[in-house]
């Protein structure tokens, strides 16, 4: 196994950094129906927000909001990883 650093300022990082986004996007959309009804799941099963936020520090050390489904029916979501399903939300 090898590793290869990458400048970020590079072309290889923004072409990287643009294929992330469009296939974020493009996830985001076929994926809305089973978003959709996740977060109908979750609002049905319990009292107050649908999705739950907490703060991560990423790379340079800037801090983002992760996103995830929370209920108490996070046992299945959790299993089949819906509740991962907002975090695409951070990456378009």
């Amino acid at each position: 196994m090898s590793f290869r650093t990458v400048n970020p300022k590079g072309a290889q990082f923004a072409l990287k950094h643009a294929f992330d986004r469009v296939f974020a996007l493009v996830l985001l959309v076929v994926l809305s129906p089973v978003i959709l009804c996740t977060a109908l799941a979750v609002l049905v099963s319990s009292r107050g927000p649908v999705l739950l936020r907490q703060r991560r520090i990423g790379r340079d050390g800037k801090v983002f909001d992760l996103y995830k489904f929370r209920s108490p029916i996070g046992g299945f979501l959790r299993l089949c990883s819906l509740d991962e399903l907002p975090q695409l939300l951070n990456s378009v």
